[in-house]
């Protein structure tokens, strides 16, 4: 994570015109999320999934491909039961891909269940190779990552809550006594920061369109999941994303977000 720090942009966003889904269905269980660093940059990535066609979608929210490559945020690697998983996350929906066909999927169902196969649209290549992308919930993105953590967790830099590694995930414990002695620069008037600390139950690095790292929250008993971008840019402002407060923590300056996910 380089240390550059810019404001985000004063106004919100209007909503853009060219969703994944046809229809907006939020999922309001995406109580556990995280990114480390993928194999592929997000720009290598969208030129390799532009070489696919869609050839069947059974997604009822209404898939469109297109803009599905144009609409990938962020996207963390995931190895499970000895098969490489890629979750790729819009702007507002999470996805389980794979090259292979969706058949694959049933070597997890202890994790996600066999109600993920009705959100499945594959695609394939000009040589036949073949394409899975299955829509998750936030249970199931919980239970992917949680499964995926084990021995991942890395150290955080000496007086920084910024972790030595992006490519680690975080002690929980760690990064909430961190959080815990941040001061609060603004906020939006309801943010509590110790009783927002001591909710944090796991918590990871993502990769951005920018390649920049950021963090992402869940708490115990709470809905929303949460962006924490600390020096580096963050998004512009959005009425889906709201920024919840600025904080500091030493020299590290962070502003965190509420994300609203669909899944």
């Amino acid at each position: 994570m380089n240390p550059r720090m810019k404001k985000p942009g004063d106004g919100a966003c209007a909503r853009m015109s060219d969703p994944t889904l046809s229809f907006g269905v939020h999922d309001p269980h995406l109580d556990k999320a995280a990114f480390i660093s993928p194999p592929l940059r997000l720009y290598a990535l969208r030129q390799h999934l532009s070489k696919f066609t869609l050839v069947h979608s059974n997604d009822a929210a209404g898939f469109n491909f297109e803009n599905f490559i144009r609409n990938i945020r962020g996207l963390k690697f995931l190895e499970l039961e000895g098969q490489g998983y890629e979750v790729l996350f819009t702007r507002s929906a999470a996805f389980l891909t794979f090259h292979g066909p969706p058949g694959v999927l049933r070597a997890i169902s202890h994790l996600i269940g066999d109600e993920a196969l009705s959100r499945v649209n594959v695609a394939t290549g000009k040589d036949g190779e073949m394409l899975t992308m299955c829509r998750i919930s936030g249970r199931e993105l919980g239970a992917l990552l949680a499964a995926s953590a084990k021995g991942r967790i890395g150290p955080f830099n000496a007086d920084s809550i910024l972790p030595t590694d992006p490519a680690r995930d975080v002690d929980p414990a760690e990064f909430r006594a961190k959080m815990s002695h941040c001061s609060v620069v603004s906020s939006d008037g309801r943010f509590d920061l110790a009783s927002f600390a001591a909710g944090i139950n796991i918590v990871s690095v993502f990769l951005d369109e920018n390649d920049a790292g950021y963090f992402v929250i869940g708490m115990k008993g709470d809905e929303s999941v949460y962006s924490m971008y600390v020096n580096v840019n963050a998004p512009a402002l959005h009425e889906e994303n709201p920024i919840i407060c600025r904080l500091k923590y030493n020299n590290d300056s962070i502003v965190l977000f509420r994300v609203e996910v669909i899944g």
